[in-house]
């Protein structure tokens, strides 16, 4: 996530479509927008992905207006450029106020053709069809005409419906989903997913006062995760001193019943 109080990692490399499709709609609107930022610890997460031969790919969405030195903006792409990372950037919203700045990354970045770049008019109401209709037409997917295999473009028609369908109910997948949250908001906080102050120290091509936001950005991540944390511990052992004061109070009336059971007898005896 690219604005509010800092960067965050909303959740760590996975295959998993459903922690994604959660993750995307818990994001708020919220803060300024932080494009470098955002782009180098994109470029860190990608470096701990599971398989290393996988290509580093980078998505772009951005909707909003943002400032930023356009030398430091050139300067990351071309970082990304030489670690072999591509960026498709997909800008809607503000697209005319954006596109200057856009194309300076996006030309610093681009290696063969192998980044894209998509601006998805104001007009459009249907912003993930947009962008799919984009590749289709582009033959971005290099898998030859794709325009005269119906049995392919039937299949993807049929996946963007289920992707539509999936988004009308993700509200109620999310209640489904909401242990599934919780382990995916532990997985954030594992520290192989996040960088390092000696990594983001031996970062080339940015200079000092971005490292040090970096740095700064990365200790205010960690703090606030062991807070939660803490406050999690917290919470869970005033539910289980409450659970046994509940039970000790039951047990107090039973042995109040008893005694009352004992004396009863007694009179009956006299």
């Amino acid at each position: 996530m690219m604005a509010g109080d800092k960067i965050k990692v909303k959740v760590s490399l996975t295959n998993d479509i459903g922690q994604l499709l959660s993750c995307i709609h818990d994001i708020k609107l919220d803060g300024t927008c932080d494009i470098i930022r955002s782009l180098l610890i994109a470029q860190l997460a990608l470096k701990h992905r599971v398989d290393k031969n996988l290509d580093q790919k980078i998505i772009l969405f951005i909707g909003s207006p943002f400032h930023v030195n356009e030398k430091q903006l050139i300067n990351t792409g071309k970082q990304l450029k030489k670690n072999n990372i591509s960026v498709d950037i997909i800008s809607f919203g503000n697209i005319d106020k954006n596109r200057d700045k856009l194309m300076m990354l996006f030309e610093s970045v681009n290696n063969n053709d192998n980044c894209r770049f998509i601006e998805c008019p104001e007009y459009e109401n249907n912003l993930s069809k947009f962008v799919l209709n984009s590749f289709l037409n582009n033959n971005d997917f290099n898998i030859g005409n794709i325009q005269d295999d119906d049995q392919l473009l039937n299949a993807m028609q049929l996946s963007l419906e289920e992707s539509q369908h999936m988004d009308k109910n993700l509200n109620s997948t999310n209640n489904i989903n909401t242990g599934s949250n919780h382990h995916t908001n532990n997985i954030t906080t594992n520290n192989n997913d996040l960088p390092t102050i000696e990594e983001i120290e031996n970062m080339k091509d940015i200079d000092n006062e971005l490292k040090e936001a970096l740095i700064l950005s990365l200790r205010e991540y960690t703090e606030k995760n062991k807070l939660e944390n803490k406050d999690t511990t917290s919470n869970n052992n005033n539910n289980n001193n409450e659970s046994n004061n509940n039970n000790n109070e039951s047990n107090n009336n039973n042995n109040e019943s008893n005694n009352n059971n004992n004396e009863s007898n007694n009179n009956n005896n006299e």
